[in-house]
């Protein structure tokens, strides 16, 4: 499954979140879309935005037995 822009597609509830953020167009404070005809949805396709560790944990809880997880 390819994420361009802010879509989900067809992704679980639970998969969402991996996907937080990626919609963005603009890195390094410079918006791609549009330079060199770049369309937006091509610039979002580009990156796969960082999370944080609570996002992390909060997208693994599910699939880890509670004990195993760092606080």
């Amino acid at each position: 499954m390819w994420i361009s822009g802010s879509s989900k597609g067809s992704l679980p509830a639970a998969a969402q979140a991996i996907y937080a953020n990626d919609g963005a167009t603009t890195q390094l404070g410079i918006s791609l879309a549009g330079i060199g005809g770049t369309p937006a949805s091509a610039a979002s396709e580009a990156f796969d935005e960082a999370l944080t560790k609570q996002q992390i944990l909060a997208i693994v809880r599910p699939f880890i037995a509670s004990g195993d997880l760092p606080s």
